[in-house]
């Protein structure tokens, strides 16, 4: 049976860049790696998505979020929890909205008959990105689907 979860935010300030939310993700402990290379939309993914998955460096990966922001496309990467492998597909939308889909090993309440989401851990590792930048979520919005 397949499990889908994700956390979405919106956040209150439009003007916040997806770039910027990275490389604050980046600062407090969330990471580029998945699986030994970066996991991403390419330009020009038109709601398809595609991912690919590559070794590319940082700054190459920022030129694509660039690129994608300035056609207003989807941006989507995968993120994971320092060493852990514990993560997921990031998508930014425009309108200030973002979706944390928790899709890369995924953990679970382990102390759970159903194999739980432990959503708690995800967002004792999210909020603290926003709240130690004075960024703040406007919503939150967690979904899981057994």
């Amino acid at each position: 049976m397949s499990i889908s979860a994700s956390i979405d935010f919106k956040i209150l300030n439009n003007n916040v860049k997806c770039i910027q939310i990275v490389n604050l993700f980046l600062k407090y402990g969330w990471t580029l790696n998945d699986c030994g290379c970066i996991t991403y939309l390419p330009v020009g993914d038109k709601d398809d998505f595609d991912w690919i998955s590559e070794k590319i460096t940082c700054d190459e990966i920022f030129k694509i979020i660039e690129l994608k922001e300035v056609e207003k496309e989807i941006i989507g990467i995968v993120i994971t929890w320092k060493n852990t492998e514990i993560g997921g597909s990031c998508l930014f939308f425009e309108n200030g909205l973002f979706s944390f889909c928790l899709n890369v090993n995924r953990k679970i309440i382990k102390s759970s008959l159903v194999r739980r989401t432990d959503v708690s851990w995800y967002l004792t590792r999210i909020l603290p990105v926003f709240e130690l930048e004075n960024i703040q979520i406007e919503t939150i919005k967690f979904e899981e689907i057994i």
